[in-house]
């Protein structure tokens, strides 16, 4: 399976990050101790691009730093938690992507337009004209990758973030500061801060990546899964510990990671005050990730949340 299919059938929402940041600081982006989400998430981070006419609808989660959305069957949107910015005032009509950065969302609705929400301090709600098959948002910033593997990036630049190589991606996650992307060849490729390597990819082969808050993961073409980014200083969790077994997908958190193992059930690992590093018993077809809570879709659509409780309703 292509990259690219990987991305149509799982949401580049999954890919959300963590945050270290608690949202309702007024802080901008520049503070060291502020961060990403997997989502990401999840994009996500957390990759559905749009591009099957025929898939079916499916639940799609994306967590930011204390707050949740999802898309439901009918393409509507709903959030919860924090709204201090407005994140939780979702746009009317039907979508099918989204995203959710620190304190703000993106999603492409049915028509292909990008709308995006939330605190705008640094521009990150603010998107081109462009036409995008899948987005992500990192804390104060935003991507969408393009049909031709094009990847444009708005919001704060104070480290590179809207600096995207160029190359051609067929995934993209954005993180704290920094952002990673899968080419056509299976290479990660990361740009913006980089204190800690965490935008510094190993030459490994991957057929999906996640940026965190500042670390990064990604799992390898034979499922294994590897992470970097952690010093003697940020390593203090074991979110750079990268678990034994078989993998599908990964979401990198604030200082954890939850990963779907090939039987479909979710690990996770690092950071677990609030129980953001347990895994599931269940499986899932969607996991999203930021600073202490995670987001899951079962088979059958209902929606899972664990870590720091008042995130999760």
């Amino acid at each position: 399976m292509s990259h690219r299919m990987l991305a149509v059938l799982f949401c580049l929402s999954l890919l959300t990050f963590g945050c270290e940041e608690d949202p309702d600081d007024d802080d901008v982006a520049g503070d060291d101790d502020s961060g990403d989400d997997d989502d990401s998430g999840d994009d996500d981070d957390d990759d559905d691009s749009g591009d099957d006419d025929d898939a079916q609808p499916m639940v799609q989660v994306a967590a930011g730093a204390a707050h949740s959305c999802q898309i439901e069957l009918d393409g509507t949107i709903t959030c919860w938690g924090d709204d201090h910015y407005g994140q939780c005032a979702a746009p009317q009509g039907t979508f099918k992507a989204i995203a959710a950065g620190c304190s703000h969302n993106c999603a492409i609705n049915d028509s292909d337009e990008t709308v995006c929400w939330g605190w705008d301090t640094m521009g990150q709600t603010a998107p081109p004209g462009d036409t995008f098959v899948a987005i992500t948002a990192g804390c104060y910033y935003s991507c969408g990758l393009k049909e031709d593997g094009a990847v444009l990036c708005w919001g704060a630049d104070d480290y590179g973030q809207l600096s995207v190589p160029g190359v051609t991606f067929t995934q993209i996650s954005g993180g704290g500061w920094h952002a990673c992307g899968l080419t056509d060849d299976g290479s990660a490729v990361c740009w913006g801060k980089d204190e800690n390597n965490q935008a510094s990819p190993p030459g490994d082969t991957f057929k999906h990546v996640s940026a965190g808050d500042t670390h990064s993961c990604g799992v390898r073409e034979d499922g294994s899964m590897a992470c970097w980014g952690c010093t003697d200083l940020t390593m203090e969790y074991g979110q750079c510990d990268s678990p034994n077994g078989t993998f599908q997908f990964v979401a990198s958190g604030g200082q954890h990671n939850c990963a779907i193992k090939d039987d479909g059930h979710a690990t996770c690992w690092g950071y677990d005050e609030y129980g953001q590093g347990q895994g599931t018993t269940g499986p899932l077809t969607m996991i999203s990730s930021h600073n202490d809570h995670n987001l899951g879709v079962m088979p059958s659509g209902e929606v899972v949340c664990w870590g720091y409780e008042n995130y999760c309703s």
